[in-house]
């Protein structure tokens, strides 16, 4: 998907259970949501301090598993209004393995949207020394997504 059809599918009369992957800056996006009802979510808002976050990475995908949901609840609209949810720092979802369950469970409808924001992935330098043994996959969010979404015309990448 194009940031042009990101564009069209937001100005559609009707969703239907869309979530959205939305892979580049953040000011991009702005532009093409602009005008639209908007709710925020920062993932890393949900995460306690060091001492409150379980060791085991289990624990902390059900942990923040359970508070996402009732983030994701929390944000729902009670009418008809249209609203696109945006949460930002998506990223961590991909990493802890959480899955898109919660925004299909607690958010999706006809009249919301879910954008998952994921900040570009900016070029490391890597030392001289270290540079013939690292090896570093950029695509490798882009594909943990592509797995949770059954239609992958749902990941957005601004070009």
């Amino acid at each position: 998907m194009t940031p042009d059809q990101l564009r069209d599918l937001v100005d559609q009369p009707l969703w239907s259970k869309q979530v959205i992957v939305w892979i580049g800056e953040r000011s991009r996006l702005d532009q093409l949501l602009q005008g639209k009802s908007q709710r925020l979510l920062d993932v890393l808002a949900l995460i306690p301090d060091d001492d409150q976050w379980p060791s085991d990475p289990e624990e902390r995908a059900d942990w923040l598993r359970s508070r996402l949901d009732e983030a994701v609840q929390g944000l729902r609209p009670t009418g008809p209004k249209r609203v696109i949810l945006r949460v930002r720092n998506a990223a961590l979802l991909a990493k802890l393995g959480i899955g898109l369950e919660p925004f299909f469970d607690w958010f999706a409808g006809s009249s919301t949207m879910t954008v998952l924001e994921v900040d570009p992935i900016k070029p490391i330098p890597i030392p001289d020394t270290v540079s013939g043994t690292t090896r570093i996959d950029f695509d490798w969010l882009a594909n943990r997504f592509k797995a949770w979404l059954s239609r992958p015309e749902h990941l957005c990448i601004e070009v």
